[in-house]
């Protein structure tokens, strides 16, 4: 794609203004330094001699799911060996190798000779990732399977860690853990990727969840493993039909995983497999119709992102609370959520303070308080709270809000551990970290500056007791709500 292309592309996606700021306006992002985290956190020779001695209560086969096709003998042996170095020894390596050539089998076979564990069948052909993927599942006999590429690593310790988890949760049927990258030589990690524990709207929005990949084999025969008309997001495919099956999943918040970077693998050159992307937007479509969810998937600017907007159910409304003291403000406010909010039937009211407003005034299904200081410029933004405040699972529903002086986020959620809200003060043209600061996702909770929530979620006992009970940080001066819902989702 050339540079033209490229900025005719961005401009469709996010329009003139986002394209100027992206190509004039210079800004200098945070770069993580990588290595010397890896120096202070990365597991000793000692921690790896003292999980090779350890026993657990319950000492489940791991069997290792690898499809191979021509694979460069360096990338085959390391995969392999990176196998064999794991401090947990109850594994089965499952190979199916669907190679035209003799050499990639010749490799294994050796291997095999040497250790009883590794299992390998040569396919009469090559029928695609997802078949030949089958095919080294249908030899697996372990209670778990985990996903490996057949040029990517495994940390030692990657399979201690999930027997370690299945150990602490019996409920364990699906597990995952945080990865990185690695060069094409072995010689570089980078680009580690620190995940959230399981967030339903974020896997909608990205296959967040990628390497390392563990579930029951009882859940992957009951789904009938992988589907070859998604082949490019086969496993994207597969991990949402396995959460819609799992009762407990589980992340491991520890680097196990080692995505291999070179020419041909889509972590090096996105445009390598567009087809894929496709693939993954067919797979968020099927399980939303799977679970109930009815919605429009559309491919966003950066490769692998989406973005669903669901159906409203119903006809419905909502009850807007301004919240402030200058008139002058509120009727701003009140001109720009007309202006763009779409066809909602709404009904506004004005208050000083959340604390003010009394249950018998709310008259729609759903309230929205609002920062009267707050101008909206997105268009049909209503619906779109209203498509994810309508789930019985989801609580409150807050928005990404701009600082207009200098364009950048002002809020985007509340993550615990972080100072400030998500991405407070970046630049909006710039990107985000995994692109989380433009994907529909799952916080710890919302600004009170603008924030949706069911009617029925509301009581006048709780208005009462704004500050005291549903509050859970404040941040620059302002609450961050979660407004008695523990058990909800906050997006």
């Amino acid at each position: 794609m050339s540079k033209i292309d490229i900025l005719k592309r961005y401009y469709h996606y996010y329009g003139m203004k986002m394209l100027l700021l992206k190509l004039f306006r210079n800004h200098s992002a945070e770069n993580f330094d990588y290595d010397s985290w890896l120096k202070k956190n990365a597991i000793t020779e000692a921690e790896l001699e003292k999980q090779k001695k350890y026993e657990f209560a319950y000492n489940p086969k791991i069997s290792i799911i690898v499809p191979t096709y021509e694979t460069p003998e360096m990338f085959l042996r390391e995969m392999i060996e990176s196998v064999q170095q794991q401090t947990y020894s109850n594994w089965e390596l499952c190979i199916a190798d669907g190679s035209v050539s003799d050499q990639v089998m010749q490799v294994i076979q050796a291997y095999a000779k040497a250790d009883k564990r590794i299992i390998v069948k040569k396919l009469t052909k090559n029928k695609g990732i997802a078949d030949n993927t089958n095919a080294a599942i249908a030899i697996a006999s372990g209670e778990y399977i985990a996903l490996l590429d057949h040029d990517d690593l495994l940390a030692p310790d990657a399979l201690f860690e999930v027997v370690r988890c299945v150990n602490d949760n019996e409920k364990a049927d699906v597990i995952y853990s945080d990865e990185d990258k690695i060069t094409a030589d072995s010689a570089r990690r980078f680009e580690p990727h620190f995940k959230t524990d399981f967030n339903i709207e974020l896997l909608r929005s990205n296959n967040y969840i990628c390497h390392l990949f563990v579930v029951k084999r009882l859940i992957v025969e009951e789904i009938g493993g992988f589907r070859n008309d998604f082949d490019g997001a086969q496993d994207y495919d597969l991990i949402l039909r396995c959460i819609e099956k799992a009762e407990g999943i589980y992340h491991i918040p520890k680097i196990l995983y080692h995505w291999r970077v070179h020419q041909s693998s889509t972590a090096e050159n996105p445009e390598s497999k567009l087809y894929a992307y496709d693939a993954g937007k067919r797979a968020i479509e099927e399980h939303l119709k799977r679970v109930d969810r009815p919605g429009k998937v559309r491919e966003l600017y950066y490769r692998g992102f989406y973005h669903v907007t669901y159906k409203v159910k119903e006809k419905t409304g909502v009850t807007v609370c301004f919240v402030g003291n200058n008139k002058t403000d509120v009727k701003k406010c009140m001109k720009s959520i007309k202006k763009t909010a779409g066809k909602v039937k709404c009904q506004f009211i004005e208050v000083k303070s959340i604390k003010e407003v009394k249950e018998e005034q709310i008259r729609y299904e759903y309230v929205l308080f609002v920062d009267s200081s707050i101008r909206m410029i997105s268009k049909n933004w209503m619906r779109e709270m209203i498509g994810i405040c309508q789930f019985p699972e989801n609580g409150v529903v807050g928005i990404q809000l701009i600082n207009k002086k200098n364009q950048t986020i002002y809020h985007n959620g509340f993550l615990k551990g972080q100072k400030g809200y998500a991405f407070q003060g970046q630049p909006v043209e710039a990107v985000g970290y995994f692109h989380r600061d433009e994907l529909t996702q799952c916080v710890d909770g919302v600004t009170d500056k603008f924030m949706m929530m069911k009617t029925e979620q509301l009581s006048t006992e709780l208005l009462k007791k704004y500050e005291k009970d549903i509050i859970v940080e404040k941040v620059n001066g302002n609450f961050v709500v979660d407004p008695q819902i523990k058990a909800y989702f906050n997006i």
